[in-house]
């Protein structure tokens, strides 16, 4: 470990002075603060808000005088022009101090991920990837990567489970410039040092500015007490992890440059083989490896990691009402703040301001194309600059303000946004056309797009909770024009490195998001499908999540089996089973079980909460349990377009996500193609109103051992 004690304390001296610098700063009133939230590699929207404020010139000098410019993280990711705004942040960091004015950029959580090996597949389509490290390859000389490949084909031999098995594979997922930048990232790097300077949190005079947001809910398992404590901690876990990576390279337990999968598995692996070593001398080991294995970044050991710490938590944009009042007041004492502005949450309404202007939200989505903007708060007035693309330099003006404070911007409505296709006969057992029932029971005279309306613009006149259910959804009545409708209300929003399911299975970067239930019925939408009920998303007294229409007299298939009814049509009873597993491995949902499958009056199944679903994985979750298909079914699925697809779900779900989709949708045709060939057509894909029971009658509670798919 030779220089890691005099980095670590120069680690240590760095975030000591960050937090002291900003700690005497809350005592007093700055001149002018200009805050700009997540960028995420777009350098010339960044470039476009600070000349419109006037920090910098046309040639990127310091134009600012003493103005404080805080960025509150994400400069990673997504863009491509990560390393541009690395540099362009660096410069003005050096050159703002000459003329008076200082930049404080925080780190986000896209920034913890990189520094730690972690490069975000959520965020980064292989083609984004492979340009942000390729403003790398010109510091990558081609005898860079042979000595990583021969370390990896060293370290493969020893960790063979943990990797590819060719070396073409293991380099696809590293793109020219990955070594590059990989080291530039490193403790000893020129990015890495610079990112390593900086915290997490910090306090202007009344103000505190950060990523994500402050919960009272952590200060159990971390000393929160303080922005100092909250920076600490953070470069705390960042130099214990540099340190306990450099003994595993040491080791040959890591690679040079590991991603964080294969980090995790040979530290895994190695602590298994000391566990089974007799020798006396393996228990030191064995000791020191656990310390490790313990220490790696997890949601429950990392500050910086977990879903309510500073970097990820999102309750600032969804506390309402008096418990969200509540909430900000406690925090408000805690930290001896009035106002709170940070980023993470994207605004599709461009900046907003909530709770009488004491929180801020100042990520406008730049990266999605939103208009560049930035919070502007000088004698304690805060405002907000917009950058008009005919007027560079003149900033738009718009007073945040007493009145404006519950605003928080045009509501994300389902349907709106992007080409929707003319409406497919639906794929099921009826043809009738859908009757939707309201509170009373009557009939709505809603068709599929003025029900989407209804939705997003009624009335929420009353919320209680629902029963079942972990994430807690709610049930609210809806009213317009003297309609009543039921709707569930889902908004929970979690996500974690890893988490072990009830059925024993580990899913890596795990998340259970309310925007996965309009995403699943938008993609069924495009299938011909009906039997996704419609979601929009929506605030509910404050509150961002889905609203989902109420099925109203629906049978749970946990009751149906409960009490032992039996449908009147066992085949057409099957066949939407079939159709139901097709669609969940399509999407890799893993949450489907009794309580979320439905039967209306007419025995019709409908699919609820798809929270758990569309995770980047590529591999179809139960293959085995595609028995059957739909032929209409079937067809929309291999008719997807890939470039509609994007479009139409790029609103609700990253573009690894989609991608990933779009594999699975390729695996899942060749699923069903290869039972074709070996069992026949008729005993695979059916018509509805086609009697044929030559395929096999398959009860829904029926396990499936893998092999026995194919028994008559």
């Amino acid at each position: 470990m030779r220089g890691l004690p005099l980095r670590g304390v120069r680690l240590a001296f760095a975030a000591l002075a960050f937090a002291l610098t900003l700690t005497t700063a809350a005592g007093s009133q700055e001149s002018r603060i200009i805050a700009v939230g997540d960028v995420h590699g777009t350098p010339d929207a960044l470039r476009a808000i600070l000349r419109t404020a006037g920090v910098i010139d046309l040639e990127d000098r310091w134009a600012g005088g003493d103005t404080t410019f805080v960025q509150t993280g994400d400069l990673m990711d997504r863009g491509h022009g990560v390393r541009d705004l690395l540099d362009l942040m660096i410069d003005l960091d050096e050159q703002a101090p000459a003329a008076g004015g200082r930049v404080i950029s925080l780190l986000g959580n896209h920034e913890m991920g990189n520094l730690v090996g972690y490069y975000d597949p959520n965020s980064n389509s292989p083609e984004a990837f492979a340009a942000i490290v390729g403003a790398f390859a010109a510091d990558e000389p081609p005898k860079l990567r042979k000595r990583a490949v021969a370390e990896w084909r060293r370290w493969s031999r020893r960790f063979a489970h943990c990797t590819v098995e060719s070396k073409n594979d293991w380099l696809a997922s590293r793109p020219p410039g990955f070594f590059a930048y990989a080291a530039a990232l490193g403790p000893e790097g020129r990015y890495g040092q610079w990112l390593r300077s900086h915290g997490v949190v910090a306090q202007l005079g009344d103000t505190i500015f950060l990523h994500g947001g402050l919960s009272p809910n952590v200060e159990a398992a971390w000393d929160t007490s303080s922005t100092e404590a909250i920076n600490r901690r953070v470069a705390f876990e960042l130099e214990r992890f540099d340190e306990d990576k450099a003994w595993l390279i040491e080791e040959g337990i890591s690679l040079t440059h590991p991603d964080l999968d294969e980090l995790f598995c040979a530290l895994g692996t190695e602590l298994q083989r000391a566990k089974a070593d007799a020798s006396p001398s393996a228990r030191a080991r064995e000791a020191r490896l656990q310390e490790v294995v313990d220490r790696m970044p997890t949601a429950d050991n990392w500050l910086s990691f977990n879903g309510e710490g500073p970097l990820w938590f999102r309750g600032f944009d969804r506390w309402a009402g008096e418990e969200g009042a509540a909430e900000l007041e406690k925090i408000s004492q805690m930290y001896d703040a009035r106002r709170f502005v940070v980023g993470h949450t994207p605004q599709t309404g461009g900046l907003s301001a909530r709770f009488d202007d004491r929180i801020f939200l100042i990520d406008v989505a730049m990266v999605f194309g939103g208009t560049p903007e930035a919070l502007e708060i000088h004698e304690g007035q805060a405002r907000r600059l917009r950058h008009d693309p005919e007027t560079p330099s003149t900033p738009t003006e718009t007073t945040a303000g007493p009145g404006s404070g519950s605003s928080a911007g045009v509501p994300w409505v389902h349907g709106t946004n992007g080409p929707q296709a003319e409406e497919e006969p639906a794929d099921g057992p009826d043809a009738e056309p859908l009757v939707w029932l309201g509170a009373d029971g009557q009939a709505l005279p809603f068709d599929t797009d003025q029900l989407v309306e209804f939705l997003t613009t009624a009335d929420v006149l009353s919320v209680t909770p629902i029963p079942v259910g972990v994430t807690k959804p709610k049930r609210l009545v809806l009213e317009r024009n003297g309609l009543r409708s039921k709707a569930a209300f889902r908004y929970v929003e979690k996500s974690e490195q890893r988490r072990r399911m009830s059925n024993g299975k580990v899913v890596n970067f795990f998340r259970d998001s309310f925007i996965n239930e309009a995403a699943a019925w938008e993609l069924s939408r495009m299938l011909g499908m009906d039997t996704v009920p419609p979601a929009v998303v929506r605030r509910v007294r404050g509150q961002k999540g889905t609203v989902q229409m109420w099925v109203e007299n629906a049978l749970m298939e946990v009751d149906r089996q409960k009490d032992d009814i039996d449908p009147p049509d066992r085949l057409r009873f099957n066949r939407q089973f079939y159709n139901m597993r097709v669609f969940d491995n399509l999407i890799n949902n893993l949450d489907r079980n009794q309580t979320n499958i439905l039967f209306d009056q007419d025995w019709k199944l409908w699919m609820i909460d798809h929270t758990r679903a569309f995770s980047p994985t590529k591999d179809l979750p139960e293959p085995a349990t595609m028995l059957g298909c739909s032929y209409d079914l079937f067809e929309a699925i291999k008719a997807l377009d890939e470039d509609e697809v994007m479009t139409r779900l790029r609103p609700f779900l990253g573009k690894a996500e989609i991608r990933s989709l779009l594999t699975r949708r390729l695996k899942l045709i060749e699923a069903i193609e290869a039972r074709i060939a070996r069992r026949g057509e008729e005993r695979v894909l059916f018509n509805w109103g086609d009697p044929d029971r030559s395929m096999r009658i398959l009860t829904p509670e029926e396990d499936l051992p893998a092999g026995t798919e194919d028994n008559p």
